[in-house]
This record gives C-alpha cells, structure tokens and sequence, in this order.
C-alpha cells in the first residue's frame, strides 16, 4: 500500500515526493523530503528513485553539485535569482537552503560571487570545475535531464538579464553617474558612463539602457565608423 501524500509531508517537511520513496519505492518520485516519517532515512538524507534503482545522497553535497552543474552548462554568470528559481520551479527545496548553499560555495572557492547593483552574479572558479569534472556522473540523468531542459527553455531569458547591465551613483562632485554596460562572452561589448545632473535623470537613463542598448549600440558605431566627407576623397 501507498503511503498517502497528506500523511508523508506532516511533521513540517520541506519538501515531498510525489510518492515516498522511503516507504514504497514508486516509480514517478520528483524528490524526497529532508526527513522521511515512513523509515529511518537520516535527517540531510534523501532517496532518488529512477527506474526503481535507488540512490541516498547528501542532500547539501547535491545541492553543490547541481549549481555546479548549471554554472558549468551555460557560457555566462547566473544570478542569484535565477539559480534559486531553478531549485523552486523544480521543487528540488527551498530558497534558504539555495541561499545557505551559494555562500558555502563562495567561502570555499568553488565559485566566485561579483556584486552589481542590486543583483549577485555567480560563475565558477579553477576549483569548481575541477570538482564539477570529478563529480559530475555521481549527479543523476533525470536530475541533469531536468536541469538541461530547464536551462534551454529560459536561456535568452537568463543571457539577457545577465548580459545587460545598469547602475547609477553619486560621484564626489555631487552629480550621477549612471553605468551602462553590455556583455559578450562574459567580456564587454559596450560600456558607458553618463553624468547627469539628478538621480531621477540617472535612473531614467538606467531604466532606458534595458530596452534600448542594441539601438544605442548600433548609432554608434554608425557614427564612429561613418567616413568623413574628406576622407572618401
């Protein structure tokens, strides 16, 4: 007999499997909670069950594993954002156990955390593709599998907010600076500062900057490539 869904998340689980895998080992699990009611799982344990062939990892191990491997399959920074709502829209786990992760990682240097504005863009280091070479069969096909499929459906989504950037401040002589900013490859295409009298004008220019920096892009180098009338002669 199954064990129901009801009975398996009481006693304030985080997270549930479609079907306890502790229990009953059904075939459809998407992932299992921290602690199982239903038998002796250790707390920080879980069960994957794929093709009824079972597998018990460290759930904190797994996590690292699996930002390892999303920062490893793309070709630019991922926010802060974007890694934990790859956790949620999965239901791997929660927001806080992503946070408590991601400042694990930075402390132990398997990945590298750059402050912009409001936002923190995370990419690997040496170390973190070192172990993401070592370690990166032991992460499951379907855990990959939906990561992969995941990473697909939203990447221009993820480039762009990564890619295009926008900040302003007050400079020592009491005006702003607004920094636009656009990157390729993780290197920049374009990178501008404007001073402007007002912080109204800066954020405008900001706000601007997310919508219209391919045009700007564009007039320029139209302008700085244009060959002046007495240079065709």
């Amino acid at each position: 007999m199954t064990p129901d869904l009801a009975e398996c998340c009481r006693a304030g689980l985080t997270i549930c499997c479609d079907i306890c895998p502790a229990a009953y080992c059904g075939a459809s699990l998407t992932i299992c909670c921290d602690v199982c009611p239903h038998a002796a799982v250790p707390a920080g344990k879980f069960t994957v069950t794929i093709g009824r062939v079972r597998k018990v990892a460290d759930m904190p191990v797994l996590y690292k594993l699996m930002i390892l491997y999303m920062l490893g399959n793309v070709n630019f920074p991922m926010t802060n954002s974007q890694i934990s709502g790859v956790f949620l829209e999965l239901r791997y786990t929660d927001y806080f156990k992503v946070q408590n992760t991601l400042s694990d990682m930075v402390e132990s240097g398997l990945i590298q955390a750059d402050e912009y504005s409001d936002r923190t863009y995370y990419s690997l280091t040496p170390a973190g593709k070192d172990s993401l070479d070592a370690l990166k069969n032991d992460l499951s096909s379907d855990i990959r599998s939906d990561i992969d499929a995941y990473l697909k459906k939203n990447r221009l989504e993820f480039l762009d907010a990564v890619s295009v950037r926008a900040a302003y401040y007050r400079t020592t002589g009491g005006d702003y600076a607004a920094h636009c900013l656009v990157l390729e490859h993780n290197q920049p295409l374009i990178d501008l500062t404007l001073s402007v009298p007002t912080a109204a004008a800066a954020r405008q220019v900001c706000d601007a900057w997310h919508g219209r920096n391919q045009e700007v892009y564009s007039q320029i180098m139209q302008i700085l490539l244009e060959e002046k009338p007495e240079e065709q002669r």
